[in-house]
């Protein structure tokens, strides 16, 4: 316990001047161990430093230093943050646990991507896809620039519109919305083997989304920027020439993505139900 002689000479006379010197010992101890993270700069050392020197001078009766440390203690404060502000940021920062921003899935990532293609065809720019559904195509497509990442509003016009897109390449999507390359390829070698003459006399586009979504369940998707319209291939069977809107509501049936039928709504296009059948 502290003797009467030592709290008068502190200057402690009461509850107040307890709760004073503890509010501003924590104070000075918080700060001190936000300083203390620094291993760049002595911070810590130079806060004492000055909390020394003001602290001599109060009891070796130096009246004008203390004087002046005590005047310019908020100059000096202002002097060392500014010197020192970049280690003070970092230290802010690791005061604070900072979680990475969740970027949620896009919902309509279909109709997304249709939109995508006719910004495309407003470029004049044809685009052919792949959606992946169960079979893996890991083992027949090559992508030349893998991506793997969630498609979200605007990529693909970012990213056709860069020159790392090349014409007529595949744009590779899994049908979770996940885009997984880009200017893919098939990878083919006796295809000529399995291709009827019918399907020979076709363009070679059609005829790989012929033979390979007979082989696999994937869905071709290809645009057509002089008439607006999209081709669907699956399961061999080709759908032609359908609007965008009709080429939204087969894909959804197709690849399961059912939404409720509102009330009064009626397909202005009938060739969106042959497709929807032609697919089916």
């Amino acid at each position: 316990m502290l003797s009467a002689t030592t709290l008068w000479y502190l200057h402690i006379y009461g509850w107040k001047d307890i709760l004073e010197i503890v509010l501003f010992s924590s104070v000075i101890f918080y700060f001190s161990l936000w300083l203390k993270k620094d291993n760049q700069k002595p911070l810590l050392i130079s806060f004492y430093g000055y909390c020394a020197a003001l602290t001599a001078c109060h009891f070796l009766h130096l009246p004008t230093a203390c004087t002046a440390l005590l005047v310019f203690a908020p100059t000096a404060l202002v002097v060392f943050v500014v010197l020192h502000q970049e280690s003070l940021q970092k230290n802010f920062i690791t005061l604070h646990t900072l979680k990475p921003a969740q970027e949620e899935p896009l919902k309509d990532w279909i109709g997304a991507l249709i939109r995508s293609c006719l910004v495309a065809a407003s470029n004049h720019k044809d685009l052919t896809i792949v959606i992946e559904r169960n079979n893996s195509l890991h083992s027949v497509l090559l992508s030349q620039v893998k991506m793997h990442c969630r498609l979200q509003e605007g990529l693909i016009d970012y990213l056709v519109s860069s020159d790392s897109f090349v014409k007529n390449e595949i744009i590779w999507i899994q049908e979770t919305g996940t885009l997984v390359g880009l200017n893919s390829s098939w990878q083919k070698t006796s295809l000529d083997i399995w291709l009827t003459q019918e399907v020979k006399e076709q363009a070679p586009w059609l005829q790989e989304a012929l033979f390979f979504t007979r082989k696999t369940d994937a869905l071709y998707l290809k645009t057509d920027s002089l008439s607006r319209t999209f081709t669907l291939v699956s399961q061999g069977k080709v759908v032609e020439k359908i609007s965008a809107h009709a080429a939204v509501r087969t894909l959804k049936n197709y690849l399961g993505h059912f939404e409720p039928a509102k009330k009064g709504d009626v397909y202005a296009n009938t060739s969106q139900s042959v497709s929807e059948q032609s697919l089916s």
